[in-house]
């Protein structure tokens, strides 16, 4: 199974500041995220940062993050409400989509339940964690967990699919 590196990980956790913070092309903002990145995986890594996406290549994979949902994401998945906040892509094989939701996380929680349910997903867990809620849910080709938090009048998903294992 592949897994990517610590140095591809730390370049993955960069990104979203980079991109929230609007590089936009050929700016010297995007010349200092390429090189941040760049030093985080040890010069070993591929950077492109446009307005829209930040892509990184290395021998590990390559992920690409973004504002909208990536090119890949898996179809038969239902996406929460919401405004998406980032959107990750490794591969093909891991998704992770942050999204600003309205409602409470008890509401917002309850309506995902409801889009997997709906969506052919079995909710095999639920719990209550620091206020908010997190759901894992199991589908034919895909495993989804979705944790809804709640702070300063703002409701936020964290919303991570992976292929199913076996």
């Amino acid at each position: 199974m592949w897994r990517p590196s610590a140095r591809l990980v730390g370049a993955v956790l960069l990104v979203p500041g980079l991109v929230l913070a609007g590089c936009a092309e050929g700016s010297s903002q995007e010349q200092v995220a390429e090189k941040a990145i760049e030093d985080a995986t040890g010069g070993r890594a591929d950077v492109d940062v446009d307005a829209e996406e930040v892509t990184v290549e290395s021998e590990d994979g390559t992920v690409t993050m973004g504002k909208d949902l990536p090119d890949d994401f898996p179809a038969g998945v239902p996406v929460p409400e919401g405004e998406v906040q980032s959107a990750t892509s490794l591969q093909g094989r891991g998704w992770a989509v942050t999204l600003k939701a309205e409602g409470n996380a008890a509401s917002v929680a309850a309506a995902i339940r409801k889009q997997l349910t709906d969506g052919g997903f079995e909710v095999n867990r639920e719990d209550e964690v620091a206020g908010g809620r997190m759901l894992i849910a199991i589908g034919e080709h895909h495993q989804v967990t979705a944790s809804v938090s709640a702070a300063s009048g703002v409701t936020g998903v964290v919303y991570t699919v992976a292929p199913k294992q076996g």
